[in-house]
């Protein structure tokens, strides 16, 4: 199972605008969150599955922030706009998954198409979240959170997974603490040492 969400804007309905991407479009695998050209309603595009292209009807290329999610339990895929429910369709897998690539945010760099707008805060989830509001509070790292972006800040020339900093973070304090033992075990060595006296 899989929840991808995100808060995008975009103001050009006279493109494709890509506001997540996942892995290239040669693969099984792929799927990316974008407006569809023309009519610049919210879709999803899934090549490895059958139909690969699945359209809500529903504008978000009007210059507005929106809060974008998709669910997708391996057999049919549900859109939301805003906390409404904008389109569910069964899908069936038509093509192995074949290699993974890339996560793109505002675009997809492959095909170098872009987004004519803004992403902002995307979280990715193992599992289906419930859709219930349309303005929900800043998305939080737990069990089920893949990844976390919210874009306010470069780390390191990049922009931080919370879900790997969170990690990160955890492992640090493991290894703090495995440290601090060892040095309580070496004290009480010695002053095990030191009240036994020596054989002979």
């Amino acid at each position: 199972p899989l929840t991808v969400e995100c808060w995008a804007l975009a103001d050009r309905k006279d493109q494709f605008n890509v506001f997540v991407a996942n892995n290239h479009k040669q693969s099984g695998e792929h799927w990316e969150l974008y407006s569809f050209t023309s009519k610049g309603d919210y879709s999803v595009y899934m090549p490895g599955y059958e139909p690969a292209t699945i359209r809500s009807g529903t504008v978000v290329t009007d210059g507005k922030w929106h809060y974008l999610a998709m669910q997708f339990d391996g057999q049919q895929v549900v859109l939301y706009v805003d906390g409404n429910k904008v389109k569910e369709q069964a899908v069936k897998r038509v093509k192995p998954p074949g290699a993974l690539g890339t996560l793109d945010f505002g675009g997809y760099l492959p095909d170098k198409i872009g987004c004519a707008g803004a992403v902002d805060e995307v979280r990715i989830s193992s599992s289906i979240r419930a859709i219930t509001t349309a303005a929900p509070e800043p998305f939080a790292v737990d069990q089920e959170t893949i990844g976390l972006w919210r874009f306010d800040e470069l780390e390191n020339g990049q922009f931080a997974d919370l879900v790997a900093r969170q990690k990160s973070g955890e492992t640090d304090a493991i290894l703090a603490q495995q440290e601090k033992v060892q040095k309580e075990l070496a004290v009480l060595k010695q002053e095990l040492a030191a009240l036994v006296p020596p054989l002979g």
